[in-house]
């Protein structure tokens, strides 16, 4: 008789335990306290910042929101045959419209994508954008000789070099993917009887830029004349 009576008390508690949420391991809500679904797990690591890495050649489109790191994904930002590892991250606002913002590990290279409710990319070029990036190899102020970088380039780089000039001009020229190049303005001191203009020409590797000459050119009607004076500086080195 002792033995049925505890059988039926564990039978009660085990069905109390079972009946709460209409099952033992329920998923926890705003309201009551249950077990995470693997669903909820996900998200609470998003909302952590936590990066999920995911398959190579997964749909970016085609996630959920969270933190992502794919390696050759569909529709990435780069092209269809890139296998860099990128850095993903996609938010949805209430009316379905997702923003995605992706980070090149290799580069630092960033990209955006808007896709509407409608699933169409609609940024200003319909798909990905670059955001424009400029970031300083070196700083400082120079007529001549080797400018060394902070660190080293890839082997296949882009430069924008900052300078002004003697007579107060100033600019930014930009090297692409090149290993020399030149820049001139002109000469505002210039006199009635000739053009004049100020030139500087460079060499570059990974590791720094050398500037070969910076002369001061005037064209006359004799012909041109070119002189060693530096009046050009550089102020700043940009890998972009």
């Amino acid at each position: 008789m002792e033995a049925i009576e505890n059988l039926e008390k564990n039978r009660r508690t085990l069905e109390h335990h079972v009946g709460s949420g209409g099952n033992a391991h329920a998923p926890a809500t705003t309201k009551s306290n249950g077990f995470l679904t693997k669903e909820q797990l996900l998200m609470l690591l998003n909302a952590s910042g936590k990066v999920t890495h995911k398959p190579n050649g997964t749909d970016v489109l085609t996630l959920d929101s969270g933190n992502y790191e794919i390696s050759a994904a569909t529709n990435n930002p780069i092209n269809s045959t890139d296998t860099s590892i990128i850095e993903y991250h996609i938010s949805t606002s209430v009316d379905g419209r997702r923003h995605i913002v992706a980070f090149r590990s290799s580069t630092g290279a960033m990209y955006s994508y808007v896709q509407h409710t409608g699933g169409k990319g609609t940024t200003a070029t319909g798909g990905w954008v670059q955001y424009p990036t400029m970031t300083p190899i070196w700083l400082g102020n120079a007529q001549s000789g080797t400018l060394k970088f902070n660190f080293k380039l890839a082997d296949k780089f882009s430069l924008a070099i900052k300078w002004y000039s003697n007579t107060n001009q100033q600019g930014t020229s930009t090297q692409t993917n090149g290993r020399s190049g030149s820049f001139s303005t002109f000469n505002l001191a210039t006199g009635k009887d000739y053009i004049g203009f100020y030139e500087l020409d460079f060499t570059a590797d990974s590791e720094s830029l050398t500037i070969t000459e910076n002369s001061t050119k005037s064209i006359m009607s004799a012909g041109v004349m070119s002189n060693d004076e530096h009046n050009i500086y550089v102020t700043g080195i940009y890998v972009i």
